[in-house]
């Protein structure tokens, strides 16, 4: 595609005169021809309406269908396990060992002691709150590696808690 002239290349001649038609009528033909290429984007029908993408394996921009992108993502998607992208709540009352799903876990030791092992899941984060008031401790120990370099830590007063986060070795106070 040639080169659209500039806006300054308007501004140097009065509207009218047969330099500033000129270098109007080379950039609207210009815009033009552009405007024609993608005229088939706009003029489907709205259940296969037409978008331009990026395709990396051919290293250009490329027409496709909303409904064909639509089906891609569909199918991506349904390789995906997303059993466990919500954000899980968890109030426990007894010993407990973490699981891929927990996120935020209240932990009530008015009955007694709680023991919380934590399962060795890269990437994830944890937070664990003490909720009652009583002297009973949460003790909160790794499966494997240590928590920075403690092999556990303790909770023993109400609404204490630590945020966690494992490398997938070791286990980190955030």
């Amino acid at each position: 595609m040639g080169e659209i002239l500039s806006p300054s290349g308007l501004e140097t001649y009065d509207y009218g005169t047969p330099g500033w038609s000129s270098i109007e009528s080379s950039n609207f033909q210009k815009l033009n021809n552009y405007l024609a290429k993608f005229e088939d984007l706009w003029n489907s029908t709205p259940d296969n309406w037409n978008i331009l993408r990026y395709d990396d394996s051919s290293s250009k921009w490329i027409k496709d269908t909303i409904a064909n992108l639509s089906s891609q993502l569909e199918g991506y998607l349904a390789k995906k396990d997303l059993s466990n992208a919500r954000i899980a709540k968890k109030t426990i009352t007894s010993n407990y060992t973490t699981t891929e799903s927990d996120c935020y876990i209240f932990a009530d030791a008015s009955s007694g002691n709680i023991s919380i092992t934590l399962t060795t899941i890269e990437g994830q984060e944890l937070m664990i709150k003490k909720t009652d008031s009583s002297s009973n401790t949460v003790t909160i120990t790794p499966s494997s590696g240590n928590i920075e370099g403690s092999s556990s830590l303790t909770l023993s007063s109400q609404y204490e808690y630590y945020r966690l986060y494992c490398d997938g070795t070791n286990w980190w106070k955030v």
